[in-house]
């Protein structure tokens, strides 16, 4: 079974500061073909402008790819931008909506409004905790 992993921008920054669970998750990416780590583009833009940096270590990294917003992502998109949501949470809800994508984030109440996202935080990894 392949778990497709999505990281926001929060995660991804968190990951560029050496969080543990998100860099052991990125070791286990490395040695393993059933897990996928995914971040998209609007996340990743988001993360540069917080964390200079962030955007060329992201692409170094064979384990992470960037979803891009395409024209595909962006008709999913368009909507949530038109009700005011921001465009790096609107592209990782378009992002991690598909059956068995995670969302790994350090803020999963942002995602709240969205219940077919599954949100943690890296720290909380399942919803009892």
């Amino acid at each position: 079974m392949k778990y497709h992993i999505v990281l926001d921008d929060t995660a991804l920054v968190a990951l560029h500061q050496a969080h543990p669970f998100l860099n052991g998750l990125l070791v286990e990416a490395s040695r393993s073909d059933e897990i996928e780590l995914h971040v998209p583009a609007g996340c990743l833009t988001h993360a540069e402008t917080e964390r200079p940096g962030i955007a060329s270590f992201a692409l170094e990294e064979p384990w992470l790819t960037v979803d891009p917003l395409d024209g595909e992502a962006s008709a999913a998109v368009a909507p949530l931008l038109a009700k005011g949501v921001p465009l790096t949470m609107a592209h990782a809800v378009h992002a991690a909506t598909p059956a068995m994508h995670g969302l790994i984030t350090m803020a999963p109440e942002r995602y709240e409004a969205w219940p077919a996202v599954q949100a943690r935080h890296p720290d909380r990894p399942h919803p009892s905790e």
